[in-house]
């Protein structure tokens, strides 16, 4: 499966690369909101991982732009600040979950894992 994870920190990317890796599926990592609107005009995302407070600051919608892309991709949005307003934007703007970080990988995992057999049954139906 192909994800993108959208976020600045480079040591958090790359232990969920390696995770992702691990478990079967591709991660490809945007730094900014632009570059994941980028990637994602060119690339089929079953699954996007937010930073909400890193999109929060650059006043862009990324994830509405994600959709215009994408449309059917689920999105995960992920914050340090946790609030109830942030979270019910998100959850207006269509995220599957929202993930309060720092969160165990295993989190993470078990979220790719859903989702992907979300995909594989549709496949099968």
């Amino acid at each position: 499966m192909e994800i993108l994870l959208v976020k600045a920190d480079s040591d958090y990317s790359e232990q969920m690369k390696e995770r992702m890796k691990q478990c079967g599926h591709h991660l490809d990592v945007a730094e900014s909101c632009s570059e994941a609107i980028n990637l994602s005009s060119s690339n089929e995302y079953a699954l996007v991982f937010v930073d909400l407070d890193q999109a929060r600051k650059n006043g862009n919608d990324v994830i509405g732009k994600l959709r215009a892309h994408r449309p059917d991709c689920r999105i995960v949005g992920m914050t340090k600040e946790n609030s109830r307003s942030l979270e019910l934007s998100a959850r207006r703007q269509g995220v599957i979950f929202y993930m309060v970080q720092p969160a165990d990988d295993k989190y993470a995992e078990t979220i790719v894992q859903y989702v992907s057999d979300q995909i594989n049954q549709k496949r099968e139906e």
